[in-house]
């Protein structure tokens, strides 16, 4: 018999990111998947273009962002995997969580939206592989250009 998920799943009303501050959330009133904390994120702009409500204003609320550092702190959580997709907040997401990354060295997939060359350094100078979502392995920052899909997958090395 499956487990109840609501043993396993708790919801912390949180964003999180590089610093433990709260923030503008910019919410995308058309689809709702270009929320994020970058005030003129692309997307939002684009879909709007696209959609038969034109006009429509982006929403803002303030949220309680935390460095997931300091959320995992003083648990004994260690994440094996984590999922980023956060419309442009990729790397302050993992700028607040290098200590984790680097301890517990967990695998990511992460839809990446900007700061691509920082994302590609970091995890390569820490020891991870990198893969596009067809399996393809990224070397550097040019093979990632060349190679890049909407999702990219980080694994530590000793981890294949």
């Amino acid at each position: 018999m499956p487990t109840k998920l609501s043993k396993g799943v708790s919801i912390i009303e949180k964003g999180v990111g590089d610093q433990n501050i709260t923030l503008d959330f910019f919410i995308d009133p058309i689809t709702g998947q270009n929320n994020s904390f970058v005030k003129d994120f692309d997307g939002f702009f684009e879909n709007r273009k696209h959609s038969a409500e034109e006009n429509a204003e982006l929403m803002i609320v303030a949220v309680p962002v935390i460095r997931l550092d300091d959320f995992l702190q003083n648990t004994t959580v260690h994440p094996n995997f984590i999922k980023i997709d956060v419309e442009g907040f990729e790397y302050n997401v993992i700028l607040g969580a290098k200590n984790t990354i680097e301890k517990c060295k967990p695998s990511f997939m992460i839809e990446i939206q900007k700061d691509e060359n920082e994302i590609i350094s970091y995890f390569l100078s820490v020891g991870y592989n990198i893969f596009n979502d067809q399996w393809v392995k990224i070397s550097d920052f040019d093979e990632y250009l060349k190679f890049k899909t909407p999702n990219i997958f980080f694994i530590y090395k000793s981890a294949l």
